[in-house]
């Protein structure tokens, strides 16, 4: 045998494996194979320290800045929803005073009970605040988990460092998601009734006006002509 097919002969061998009786095709698959294999684990297992997943210094890097960005999320959202709750409390707890000086129980059983009321929605606004608090953060966390699964999908079906710039992108594409989201109306229908109520209120001569319109209506039915109220026949 020649050196050059002895050479080639070689070759062959180192990329498909076998004994001097030659290759083994089987082999050299399964050593490709195995090779795919740890090339998608060392993707995937950067990914996961970029979403803060694992015990050294760049994991716990990033776990400590996503821990920052939910912290800043709930604080802002936090901030946001308790000056709205403060709002429109205040904006009721006016009007209820009003409503009930023109009525003159100011000072009487009716101011405390409606005042208790008033106070129990503010308290139960503040529990709103909680509550929709922790579901900003959690869709936060939610959308960074289906982010990091997307890179990971990514890697499962061939993908290189395509995915690990995907699972970057996923992250910021998370929070920019959570800061931009329409935040909710949680009070208004805690202080509408008050809202209404002071609205209806009435003067003392508006009262008396509508009192006589009722009683002119039982005599007189009304019958639209020409803008006027006529009797019937």
């Amino acid at each position: 045998m020649s050196s050059v097919i002895k050479s080639a002969t070689n070759i062959v061998k180192g990329v498909f494996g076998g004994g001097p009786e030659g290759p083994n095709v089987g082999d050299g698959a399964l050593a490709a194979q195995q090779a795919e294999e740890a090339r998608k684990a060392a993707l995937r297992e950067r990914i996961a320290k970029i979403y803060g997943m694992g015990d050294d210094p760049e994991a716990q890097a990033a776990k400590a800045r996503m821990t920052g960005e939910e912290a800043e999320l709930a604080k802002a959202n936090r901030g946001f929803y308790t000056d709205e709750l403060g709002r429109q409390y205040q904006t009721a707890e006016r009007g209820l005073r009003f409503k009930l000086a023109r009525s003159g129980q100011l000072g009487g059983s009716e101011d405390v009970n409606q005042f208790s009321e008033l106070r129990g929605n503010r308290d139960l606004g503040a529990t709103r605040i909680d509550q929709a608090v922790a579901a900003a953060v959690n869709s936060l966390i939610g959308q960074r988990e289906q982010e990091r699964l997307n890179a990971i999908n990514l890697v499962n079906a061939g993908s290189g460092e395509d995915a690990v710039t995907s699972a970057n992108r996923g992250l910021q594409n998370a929070l920019r998601g959570a800061q931009s989201q329409q935040r909710a109306d949680l009070f208004s229908d805690l202080f509408r009734t008050t809202a209404d109520t002071v609205n209806a209120a009435q003067s003392p001569e508006a009262a008396l006006l509508a009192r006589y319109k009722n009683q002119l209506s039982t005599y007189f039915p009304q019958r639209q002509t020409a803008g006027r109220v006529t009797p019937t026949a």
